[in-house]
């Protein structure tokens, strides 16, 4: 056919690699007096607190290292308030358990 062309092999796609943190999940942080739960859409975690290792607060979220896990849980909260209510809350409740 006149005029009609075909190029094959002109464009080739390439990878672009990002280093930072991607949400996995969204959903709800419990804190109770006897474990913290992440109940999340896609992904969800548990732990008693006498198995939590560290809480690390950040500027917008929270970090649990849990003992029977290789990597921590990063928890990031859509407001930044939200940590200093956790905070509380955490600190509450390990003073609790210390007393008991």
């Amino acid at each position: 056919m006149k005029g009609v062309y075909i190029r094959t092999g002109g464009v080739r796609g390439h990878v672009e690699t990002q280093k930072g943190l991607v949400p996995i999940s969204h959903g709800d942080l419990v804190l109770t007096n006897m474990r913290v739960i992440f109940h999340g859409d896609k992904k969800s975690m548990d732990a008693r607190w006498d198995r939590v290792l560290d809480v690390e607060f950040l500027a917008d979220g929270v970090r649990f290292s849990v003992s029977n896990r290789s990597k921590p849980t990063l928890i990031a909260f859509s407001h930044p308030k939200n940590t200093e209510i956790v905070r509380i809350v955490v600190s509450r409740i390990i003073k609790q358990a210390q007393a008991s």
